[in-house]
């Protein structure tokens, strides 16, 4: 198997054709299902900054009342 080939697949570059037999083999071959597993997990690792989604301060303001004040 073409490394190039799996990293497309696990970037979601990897279209067409050359998808669809990628599919069939991976649905055919427990190995090679789990190395592409373990590919997407370690990259989603990699790609992951650790931060969570922060809207633009105007969209939460336009979303949501002020917090109110407790005194």
């Amino acid at each position: 198997m073409d490394p190039t080939e799996l990293l497309d697949y696990a970037l979601g570059r990897l279209d067409g054709p050359r998808r669809a037999r990628l599919e069939r083999l991976i649905a055919d071959d427990p190995g090679l299902a789990a190395r592409v597993a373990r590919l997407i997990r370690n990259l989603d690792s990699l790609l992951d900054d650790g931060q969570g989604h922060c809207p633009p301060k105007e969209e939460v303001s336009s979303q949501s009342p002020p917090p109110s004040d407790p005194a």
